[in-house]
């Protein structure tokens, strides 16, 4: 009896616990959260708009697709003629991705994790007449997209046992599965976004406006002012 109860001790004391594994999973949980309030975004005031001075308005595009690209969006139309810059739907996984920084809540982080969203980025340039002493302004809008799949029975059991039907309507319509469904906009992060252009603009003004190396100058100078040989 004690050689039986010493086995089912030891046997007990090496088969990890089932709270033990709770443990770890909270853990790993803890820690997404943590990484995505610390590599995710926060909430911003103001309005997504920002205002440009006159003469800054190549400064303010530069500004903008290098806030886009800090975002890690796909640029998709760049159009300086027409004052107008536009990315690629960007898909998440809000928490599972903590290096994605689109969302600016807690509940965002978790609202992407279960649902397939994708968000795009429109920035609109009010144009002003060359050469014109006059101030302009952009206007940033975030959409956030749901991917649906229509047609798509999942299994109770297993994944894999998921099936999928095809409705003969919605393919004459050229609705296929996997169709990105507007939601809405998401403020919070047009509102980033604009804030960072803002940040971007003011460090590009001020080394446009630091002195430059007096090497640099004379050496161009030396050369412009030497004559051509004959």
């Amino acid at each position: 009896m004690i050689h039986d109860h010493d086995h089912r001790a030891s046997r007990s004391a090496t088969r990890p616990s089932k709270r033990g594994a709770a443990n770890r999973l909270g853990r790993c949980l803890l820690a997404l959260i943590a990484a995505a309030l610390v590599l995710g975004g926060c909430k911003a005031s103001g309005e997504a708009r920002f205002e440009i001075a006159p003469g800054a308005f190549e400064t303010a595009f530069d500004a903008s697709r290098q806030a886009l690209r800090e975002y890690q969006f796909e640029l998709e139309r760049v159009d300086a003629a027409e004052g107008v810059i536009t990315t690629a739907p960007k898909a998440t996984a809000g928490i599972a991705t903590p290096w994605h920084r689109e969302q600016s809540t807690l509940g965002q982080e978790f609202d992407d994790l279960l649902n397939q969203h994708e968000r795009a980025i429109r920035i609109e340039f009010t144009l002003v007449p060359a050469g014109t002493e006059q101030a302009s302004s952009g206007v940033v809008r975030a959409t956030v997209f749901r991917l649906q799949s229509p047609g798509v029975r999942p299994a109770s059991r297993a994944v894999g046992s998921t099936t999928t039907t095809i409705d003969p309507k919605l393919t004459e319509r050229g609705i296929w599965a996997g169709q990105l469904v507007p939601l809405g906009e998401d403020p919070q992060l047009a509102v980033r976004l604009a804030r960072r252009i803002e940040a971007i603009m003011s460090g590009m003004s001020g080394m446009s406006g630091m002195p430059q190396a007096s090497a640099a100058p004379s050496a161009v100078s030396t050369v412009t002012a030497e004559p051509a040989a004959p």
